[in-house]
């Protein structure tokens, strides 16, 4: 199953919430390979396990739930964030994709 990112950007414009990429941090908090202006990430073939929902679903939480459940918990934590930063669009597709998950 693949994750339906909406490609805001803001799990990369927030990096300093994820321990595991302290090393990819700019000072502002941002992830050094998120391209601003493209709101995509420069090394996205080749990104870290941490940054690839498949990869850390495979890797560290199919013991424990569905690929499904994964799916859906990640897409709150971007709810959450796109709440924070008051995108209101993007809240409105990610709670469609939630209900249909």
């Amino acid at each position: 199953m693949k994750f339906p990112c909406i490609e805001c950007g803001l799990c990369c414009r927030r990096s300093e919430q994820v321990p595991e990429l302290s090393q990819l941090m700019t000072p502002s908090g941002c992830c050094r390979y998120f391209d601003e202006k493209t709101s995509l990430c420069r090394i996205y073939l080749n990104r870290p396990d941490v940054c690839n929902v498949a990869k850390m679903y495979e890797l560290h939480f199919s013991h424990c739930m569905s690929e499904k459940e994964f799916i859906r918990k990640n897409l709150e934590v971007c709810l959450a964030l796109n709440q924070a930063a008051g995108q209101a669009e993007n809240c409105k597709c990610l709670k469609a994709l939630i209900q249909h998950m």
